[in-house]
């Protein structure tokens, strides 16, 4: 009661800890990536960006074979909603309005 339950897991946050700027939430399976249900949709993106540089940090220490000119940045969407180079042509409106998804060209 009065928490957020996590997407991925049965986890429930404390509403306290929604929006702090840490993931409290599972976020990576594998090496798929997903947003943290309790640090997305703040007001505040600055949030969202720091949990984000964690965690790139965390898969380029984990993965060997990740490219290391990884070149990471983030952006406020025109809808409002925040997003980094992670959401660009992964498939997801992560900026509501596919904006995120324009000239990707095509997947094979």
């Amino acid at each position: 009661k009065g928490g957020l339950l996590c997407d991925l897991t049965p986890l429930c946050v404390n509403q306290s800890r929604v929006c702090d700027g840490h993931a409290d939430c599972p976020t990576l399976v594998g090496y798929q990536l997903f947003k943290a249900k309790d640090e997305s949709g703040c007001d505040d993106c600055e949030n969202h960006w720091t949990y984000m540089n964690e965690t790139i940090e965390y898969i380029l220490e984990m993965d060997p074979l990740q490219d290391p000119d990884f070149k990471y940045f983030h952006y406020k969407c025109s809808s409002g909603e925040c997003a980094s180079s992670l959401d660009n042509c992964d498939g997801g409106a992560d900026c509501g309005n596919y904006e995120d998804e324009q000239d990707c060209g095509e997947f094979l």
